[in-house]
C-alpha cells in the first residue's frame, strides 16, 4: 500500500509540474478532490478524479462552486481527450 501511496504521490507531482496555466488555475480544486480520493483510500486516476467530479456535481448547490468544478472537469476532459489523440 505504502509504494501505492509514494507513486500516486509522484503521478500527481508530474502531472503538475508538467502542467500548463489552465491546469495550475485548477490545481486547489484538484488538489482537494485528490487529497479527498486518498483519504477514502480511492485510487487516484483521470477516471476516479472525473467520476468524483460528476458526484460533487450532483451534490452541490452553490452556484459558484458548480461553475468551478464544470471548468475543472471540462480540462480535463479535454487534457485526456488530446493525450489520446496525440
Amino acid at each position: 500500500m505504502q509504494h501505492s501511496i509514494r507513486q500516486t504521490a509522484k503521478e500527481i507531482t508530474d502531472y503538475f509540474n508538467a502542467s500548463d496555466a489552465e491546469t495550475n488555475r485548477h490545481a486547489p480544486t484538484l488538489t482537494a478532490l485528490i487529497n479527498e480520493m486518498m483519504q477514502d483510500g480511492q485510487p487516484v486516476s483521470n477516471k476516479t478524479l472525473v467520476a468524483r467530479l460528476v458526484y460533487k456535481l450532483e451534490l452541490e448547490s452553490d452556484e459558484r462552486q458548480l461553475q468551478n468544478y464544470r471548468q475543472v472537469l471540462e480540462h480535463l476532459l479535454m487534457k485526456n481527450a488530446n493525450a489520446a489523440g496525440q
